[in-house]
C-alpha cells in the first residue's frame, strides 16, 4: 500500500484492488477490509541504551560500576515525543545473581516498537559489570 500521499496523524485505510499494482492478479477481498494506521515523521537522532539488571549480586559482592559500549546508539524515532519522557533503548537482561567476578555480557537491544535502528540490524551492545569484594566492618 503506497504511503506517500498521506499526512500525518491517525488513518484508516481502505484495502482495495485499486492498491494492487499487479495486472495479472485480481483481487478478491481482504480480511480485514481496513487497516488503522498511524503516520509520523521520523528524525535519526542518538538515545542513550539502559542495562537492564535482574535481581542482586550474590552475597559478599557489590557493584563497582556499569559500562555500556556503546553509550548511545543512532535511531529513528516520532519527531514528535514528550521531553518529559526522554528516549531510551534497553538491553536484554542481565542477571545479577550470576555474575562472580567482573565481566563482560553481549546483550541485545530491547526497544519499543516506534524505535527503529538508524542501521539494521540493531547491534550488540557490551555491558561491563566491574564487582568488587565488600569489605568486612
Amino acid at each position: 500500500i503506497d504511503l506517500s500521499g498521506m499526512v500525518e496523524g491517525a488513518q484508516t485505510i481502505l484495502i482495495s484492488g485499486e492498491h494492487l499494482d499487479n495486472k495479472k492478479v485480481s483481487f478478491l477481498g481482504s480480511s480485514p477490509s481496513q487497516l488503522e494506521v498511524t503516520l509520523a515523521k521520523r528524525v535519526k537522532k542518538a538515545v542513550p541504551v539502559e542495562p537492564q539488571l535482574v535481581g542482586s549480586l550474590p552475597m559478599g559482592l557489590q557493584l563497582k560500576r556499569i559500562t555500556v559500549v556503546p553509550e548511545a546508539v543512532q535511531v529513528l524515532a516520532p519527531a514528535a515525543t514528550d521531553p518529559e519522557k526522554p528516549l531510551s533503548v534497553s538491553t536484554t537482561p542481565v542477571y545479577l545473581n550470576s555474575i562472580q567476578t567482573t565481566s563482560r555480557i553481549f546483550c541485545k537491544i530491547i526497544a519499543p516498537s516506534a524505535i527503529q535502528p538508524a542501521v539494521k540490524p540493531w547491534q550488540d551492545v557490551e555491558v561491563f559489570i566491574e564487582v568488587e569484594t565488600m569489605s568486612k566492618p
